[in-house]
Order: structure tokens, then sequence, then C-alpha cells
């Protein structure tokens, strides 16, 4: 699983349940020390990460750099991911998107090759 940090969400309304609750969401794209962001602070990227957000900058729809967040919600259990959008210059945090997927079991295909 390897190291990562936290993006904190607080006073969010899960798009599942609908209850309000703070979402601790998980992201690679920082130092991976488990430091906890809050929306407004300043977002310390790997070198890695800051240099694919440099370049790909132009394919998104607005001129932000953008993480990915993955995590839970702690009433329901629901699987949560979203995405933060940064500022290139500041590099401050200015906004935080939640989604929910429901994720159902699929009978497996099975190929016979003959």
């Amino acid at each position: 699983m390897g190291m990562f940090d936290y993006v904190v969400a607080e006073n969010v309304k899960c798009p599942h349940c609908k209850k309000t609750t703070t979402f601790e969401l998980q992201t690679k794209a920082g130092q991976k020390v488990l430091y906890r962001y809050i929306l407004g602070e300043k977002f310390e990227f790997n070198d890695e990460y800051l240099e694919m957000e440099v370049k790909g900058i132009k394919y998104h729809s607005r001129p932000k750099y953008l993480i990915i967040l993955m995590g839970r919600c702690i009433k329901c259990d629901c699987h949560l991911e979203g995405c933060c959008w940064i500022g290139p210059k500041s590099r401050v945090m200015e906004e935080i998107e939640i989604w929910n997927y429901t994720i159902s079991i699929e009978p497996k295909i099975i190929i016979k090759w003959e």
C-alpha cells in the first residue's frame, strides 16, 4: 500500500448516505509522510507528481493542478473518490470535489480457447 498524505474535508455531505461528516481522503500526490492537509492550505507536491501536473495542466478543463483523492465514509462505509483543485502559482488547495461509486460484482465471463 505504501505511504500517503490525507486531505481533510470537514462538514461534507456523503453523496451516498447524505449524512454530514468529516472525510480524511488519501492522496499520493504529496510528500507521502501522513500529513493532514485542510482546504486553504498550501499543498506540498512530490517532485514526480508536480512534474506531471506542470506538463498536463493544459488538458484540464481549468488552469489548475489536480490531485486525486480516495477514502471511505465513516457513517455508511461507502467508497469515495474525488479531487482537489490547487492554484498553480500559490499551490493553495482551493476546492475539493467528492464522488461516490457503487461497485457491484458482475458474473465472470469464461472464455475457452480451442
